[in-house]
């Protein structure tokens, strides 16, 4: 309903202005995983990749309803 809807544009916006998001390096030993969810009234999906700190950063997400 307009409730999460309003709750997934604010995330949206944390997101992208706190520079979470990183650019995809295509490099051996830099590994790239996708994450997707799926129900019935939608579709969520990661791009996250694991850098030399052992982490997994955001580097796209999206989703539609």
């Amino acid at each position: 309903g307009k409730k999460h809807t309003v709750a997934m544009m604010r995330l949206k916006e944390v997101l992208v202005a706190a520079i979470t998001l990183r650019k995809i390096v295509c490099k051996e030993g830099m590994p790239i995983y996708v994450m997707v969810y799926t129900s019935p009234t939608g579709i969520v999906w990661v791009i996250n990749q694991e850098r030399g700190d052992d982490k997994r950063h955001t580097m796209r997400f999206g989703a539609r309803c």
